[in-house]
């Protein structure tokens, strides 16, 4: 089969050509194969009488040079298939001759896409990229991520994801895993002591979660192909004992908070924290009351109506307390904002303040220490007084923070023993008995005393 070149050109590359007959008549039919005009040249040679001809091995060799023997002899035969079968025509040799110089360009294709989908399926089960994405997806920055009931997540929820988020990837420096199928029990353990070492029980239980709800979404996206065993996580009950204590203010001491002479942002501060002891709600709920929360039943009791942050639920709150009446109306019902950090940090020192007046504020208690302090504590920056069996305590006033005055609104209820569990959770927005009860904080004698008082001069039988 004879190769010809059809261009002008001098230099540079130029496509072959071969020229079968279709009947009778020869036509031109481009091969699709580059050839360099220079190496095409030295094909031909000047015989004795100086007339120019090619050779047909120097044409040869070039082409076994250029890999193009095969595919040439390919289509020679293919040509002579399509003749001896009737049916050589324009179209069936054209696409021949693209079926056979394309094949192998196809085939780096196939196998392009083939690296590229197996490095999109090793990016999609990479543990680290994914949960990146995830949290992502929380701020909307990625394809939203949802919870179990395709639900945005909270504020309070995000705040969590980004605590594990962070001690993830510490972790993760000292143990990588390829794919989500290599986190196995032995890695979860793993995991569960790196956080037992640094943090509280309760901030354990949350991470432990964070971890298995993203190893399930891992499982329904595909990208983990191994069902999670039940026993792959513990999920340890978490007692007052592993928590750092959690208080509550009497009504002697929120009468005094309520008469400090306080000024500028200490004020705002004091008077927003009475505001969630005389609402029990979430510092989410009770920084956010406006004059549109407020309004009246069909009996004409004043009542703020909010839907809260954290779970959504709508909650109706009577206005039947004086000083709640008062503080509303100090602020023309919309709260002074206030930002959480500096919240906490000012409702502490106004605490401190008003021990010197009020003493039950400086009783000391025990508690254990957040991961912060530990460190601080090892490190020698920070010291902390104990008591004779070895438990750090402190000062009441250290431990009131913004949620100090959802359990104080919430237990003061309680020991009033006016209102039903049902109404209070009511109040408190809570669906779950088990849930409301962990906010009781009254002590052993504030149970001793609602005993007694029970009894009255019957005594106990």
């Amino acid at each position: 089969m004879r190769l010809y070149t059809r261009t002008s050109k001098k230099a540079g590359t130029t496509k072959l050509y071969i020229k079968p007959k279709f009947g009778k008549t020869p036509t031109w039919l481009n091969t699709g194969l580059d050839v360099s005009l220079t190496d095409w040249d030295k094909t031909f040679s000047l015989d004795e009488e100086n007339n120019l001809f090619q050779s047909e091995v120097k044409v040869n060799n070039l082409m076994r040079k250029l890999g193009y023997d095969k595919k040439l002899q390919d289509i020679e035969n293919g040509l002579r298939s399509l003749r001896d079968a009737n049916n050589l025509t324009i179209d069936t040799a054209n696409s021949l001759i693209e079926t056979i110089v394309l094949a192998d360009v196809r085939a780096e294709q196939e196998k392009q896409q083939e690296r590229l989908q197996k490095a999109v399926d090793a990016q999609r089960k990479d543990v680290k990229l994914y949960i990146d994405n995830y949290i992502k997806g929380l701020t909307g920055e990625e394809v939203n991520s949802l919870t179990k009931k395709q639900q945005e997540y909270k504020h309070n929820s995000i705040k969590i994801w980004g605590q594990f988020h962070r001690i993830f990837n510490e972790f993760y420096r000292s143990h990588k895993v390829a794919t989500w199928d290599d986190v196995d029990k032995r890695y979860v353990e793993k995991f569960s002591a790196h956080l037992n070492k640094k943090y509280l029980p309760s901030t354990y239980v949350r991470l432990i979660s964070c971890l298995r709800t993203i190893m399930g979404r891992a499982f329904d996206d595909g990208v983990r192909t191994k069902q999670i065993p039940s026993d792959m996580f513990y999920r340890p009950t978490v007692h007052a004992q592993d928590k750092a204590a959690e208080i509550y203010l009497t009504n002697e001491e929120l009468d005094a908070l309520f008469n400090m002479e306080l000024t500028g942002l200490k004020e705002q501060v004091r008077d927003l924290f009475l505001i969630g002891c005389y609402t029990g709600q979430r510092f989410s709920d009770y920084s956010a009351i406006t004059k549109d929360c407020v309004g009246t039943t069909a009996k004409g009791v004043p009542v703020l109506r909010l839907t809260q942050v954290k779970t959504g639920k709508s909650v109706v709150i009577p206005i039947i307390n004086d000083k709640l009446v008062f503080l509303l109306e100090k602020y023309d019902y919309t709260v002074p904002e206030v930002v959480d950090v500096v919240f906490n940090r000012y409702i502490k020192c106004i605490c401190k303040q008003l021990s010197e007046s009020v003493p039950s504020l400086a009783t000391l208690v025990p508690t254990l220490l957040t991961k912060t302090e530990r460190e601080a504590e090892e490190a020698g920056r920070m010291t902390f007084e104990r008591d004779s069996k070895g438990r750090v305590i402190k000062p009441r006033y250290q431990l009131v923070m913004s949620h100090t005055a959802r359990r104080t609104c919430i237990t003061l209820m309680h020991l009033s023993g006016k209102f039903t569990v049902p109404q209070m959770m009511s109040v408190s927005g809570h669906t779950k008995p088990e849930t409301f009860f962990k906010y009781l904080k009254q002590s052993g004698d504030d149970d001793a005393n609602s005993v007694a008082v029970a009894a009255g001069e019957d005594g106990l039988f």
